[in-house]
């Protein structure tokens, strides 16, 4: 194993430390995915499989919280409902398996975490004030704010690994369009099916984006998630 191979493998390790809540990077529900009982939605050969398994899916998934702060209802479903300040990792760990169970688990694995997910989703109400101050209701379970969720995750795994990935099979639309199954599993409807559609997608909600000083609090956050000591090396990396 070459140098660079060799410190990748120590920052995926790392991250998957952090990412998992298991000081071995193997928790529970990682260690069975391999009692599954079918290839799962997805299956070996697949793109989801190729991108997911793959180091860029760790900075995506940095980057697809970053992006996702844009949208007002989704950064107020974050700041009103989830322990992100007081409990940093858990978000983080949520995430990872939500993505990780998704991709790799067999189906019935799937369908409970997706049934998990949603579940979430329908605690997570609220208001935010839009940009002329006008309370605005929001649901977690809003299939328009279920799908900026989506575009937001599949743009950003799928733009780290066109940068720093290998060849995904069927290419950039096989990807968007396998995963689109994905968003459908938690609810999401008018799922974009191609690179071009995903591109469509994500300029839709150009209107509804902006950067406040809410937004910037949560990416500076982020950015500097207070993690436990042995976890801030492969953190700062991303």
């Amino acid at each position: 194993m070459n140098v660079l191979a060799s410190a990748q493998e120590l920052i995926a390790s790392g991250f998957r430390r952090i990412v998992s809540g298991d000081p071995d990077g193997q928790p529970e529900w990682v260690r069975e995915l391999a009692h599954g009982m079918d290839a799962g939605y997805f299956g070996p050969g697949s793109a989801p499989w190729t991108v997911h398994g793959s180091l860029p899916t760790i900075v995506g998934g940095v980057r697809a919280l970053l992006t996702q702060t844009l949208h007002p209802a989704a950064l107020a479903g974050v700041r009103q409902h989830s322990r992100y300040e007081s409990d940093a990792l858990g978000r983080l760990v949520g995430t990872s398996q939500w993505l990780t169970v998704t991709t790799f688990g067999d189906t019935a694995s799937v369908d409970r975490e997706c049934a998990r997910v949603k579940g979430m989703h329908r605690r997570v109400t609220g208001e935010f004030a839009d940009a002329n101050g006008a309370r605005t209701a929001y649901a977690a379970s809003d299939p328009n704010l279920l799908r900026w969720v989506h575009i937001a995750f599949t743009e950003s795994f799928l733009a780290t690994h066109l940068v720093w990935g290998g060849k995904i099979p069927g290419g950039p639309d096989a990807y968007v369009r396998e995963w689109a199954k994905a968003g459908e599993l938690v609810g999401v409807t008018d799922v974009p099916r191609s690179h071009a559609e995903l591109k469509e997608a994500m300029a839709s909600y150009s209107d509804v984006l902006r950067g406040d000083s809410d937004t910037w609090d949560t990416v500076r956050f982020i950015r500097q998630v207070p993690l436990p000591r042995a976890a801030g090396p492969a953190y700062a990396v991303l």
